[in-house]
């Protein structure tokens, strides 16, 4: 069986929204250009689907008795600092190309529109344009989650995938808007300039984007929609908007407006972990979306950073380097990160106990609110201190097993890491007030090497999602204040 430690995440291969087929009768608009008419028609949407290969390994009994071993003697050194924890694990492959692309569903297009007009001369040409507007559907109702929704523009950059002549198309959001110029008769005609504006009224501002229609031939145009972060942030529960769609050709400095909707839309709070339908394509990528929930910047993170430092020597925190009264480096990361667990210990943060780590539909609160209400279910405590970890410089990791998630972070720099690289904790013991921070390691050591807590040390069940690789890739954190 396999551990999947994503060491690279290809964004390209990153998010696909299967959409249920939306058709638009459109109404026909008259242009300046005599010889041209527009009309509207139905049509069938995009679909994609990949498989996603696993990387197998094992992990023996060992491995939990050396790295208790060594923590030992970490946590028996005079006031820490003379600990010296050392894990060791077997090495696992690297799964930099686990997510592979087997892109097998396309688009299909049923175009069945015709508008004859007699143009100046006798000359008889038919020009129909036609818009299909394409969002992700669930269950037959739009749904847009305010913790994704800024992040859509990085989701589906350059993502590509086959038509039915085997012909590459890019969607670049979920918004697209699909543009054909139909010509039917011998007679030439003229390719089309197209805008297209999209907007939801109190939540996203209008986008506009144009295009160039050639004669008998169609384009997608992928406006991105910019989401306003207080009126996400001010949603406590799932609100019914309109996504409103304007399309307009443009003749001779006239805007001919030839498609206008309302698509009836449901924005969620930004606590919802959504149902997207990239988790039903791309096994387990759900996961890689909790790196919105990292919040390192935020106010009340630097106010603990700073009560870090009073714990430390000249109350300097030093990042991956030694202090001068330590002899190794994993001396001082544990004399840094005990300094991070006593600090969020002191908050009084009680864990409340749930099963549903990296489910779907599962309300997570950010940092900050975590808190201001002391209290926290496993992701909740997990994000918390990973953004204690990442805003001092820790290349940092979120671990999931089933139903349960943990951190970890790198014992030092290093291109490539594999499985015994690196370090974990079990957060959710900042909630203890009897736990030491050696207990926390220990706990989540044991569920590092042991998920399943049968003895099987089956890490198959593990899932590493470094936070460090997303911020690479622009999935970056929500703007919580």
């Amino acid at each position: 069986m396999a551990n999947r430690t994503i060491e690279r995440i290809y964004l390209k291969f990153f998010l696909t929204f299967v959409s249920i087929s939306i058709v638009f009768v459109l109404n026909a608009c008259s242009s300046q250009d005599e010889s041209n008419n527009i009309t509207g028609v139905t049509a069938n949407e995009p679909n994609t689907a990949v498989n996603t290969d696993s990387i197998a390994n094992a992990i023996k009994d060992e491995v939990i008795k050396s790295t208790k071993d060594s923590l030992n003697k970490a946590s028996n050194a005079d006031s820490a600092s003379k600990s010296n924890e050392q894990n060791t694990a077997v090495n696992i492959d690297s799964i930099a190309n686990a997510i592979k692309d087997d892109v097998k569903k396309s688009i299909k297009d049923s175009i069945n529109a015709s508008h004859t007009g007699n143009a100046e001369n006798n000359q008889s040409v038919t020009n129909t344009l036609i818009a299909r507007a394409e969002g992700f559907e669930i269950e037959g109702v739009e749904n847009i989650y305010g913790a994704f929704a800024n992040h859509y523009a990085v989701m589906y950059k350059d993502f590509t995938f086959p038509d039915d002549n085997g012909d590459s198309v890019t969607i670049q959001t979920p918004f697209p808007i699909v543009i054909t110029n139909t010509c039917k008769d011998t007679t030439p005609c003229n390719q089309k300039k197209i805008m297209v504006k999209t907007w939801i009224p109190s939540f996203a501002d209008t986008a506009t984007i144009t295009g160039i229609v050639p004669p008998n031939d169609s384009i997608i145009l992928s406006p991105n929609l910019i989401f306003n972060d207080n009126a996400l942030i001010s949603l406590t529960s799932a609100k019914k908007v309109n996504r409103e769609v304007k399309v307009f050709a443009l003749e001779k400095d006239s805007q001919i407006l030839f498609h206008s909707e309302s698509r009836p839309t449901t924005i969620h709070p930004m606590q919802v972990f959504g149902l997207e339908s990239l988790f039903q394509v791309y096994p387990n990528t759900q996961y890689l979306l909790y790196g919105v929930w990292v919040t390192p910047m935020a106010d009340s993170i630097i106010n603990i950073v700073n009560e870090v430092a009073q714990k430390l020597p000249n109350k300097e925190i030093l990042v991956y380097q030694i202090y001068a009264i330590d002899t190794s480096l994993s001396n001082s990361t544990y004399r840094v990160t005990k300094a991070i667990f006593e600090v969020l210990q002191s908050r009084h943060i009680k864990y409340v106990e749930s099963t549903g780590a990296g489910s779907i539909g599962q309300r997570i609160n950010y940092p900050v609110e975590t808190l201001r209400k002391k209290q926290g279910i496993c992701i909740e405590t997990a994000v918390l201190f990973a953004s204690v970890l990442e805003n001092l410089g820790y290349f940092t990791s979120l671990m999931f097993i089933p139903g349960h998630a943990f951190v970890g972070w790198l014992k030092e720099p290093k291109d490539n890491p594999v499985y015994e690289d690196f370090e974990v904790i079990e957060t959710t013991m900042i909630g203890n007030e009897k736990a030491t921070y050696y207990d926390a390691r220990i706990a989540g050591i044991n569920k590092y090497y042991d998920p399943l807590g049968d003895g099987s040390y089956n890490t198959d069940f593990v899932i590493n999602i470094p936070i460090y690789i997303l911020r690479d890739y622009g999935i970056n954190p929500n703007n919580i204040p």
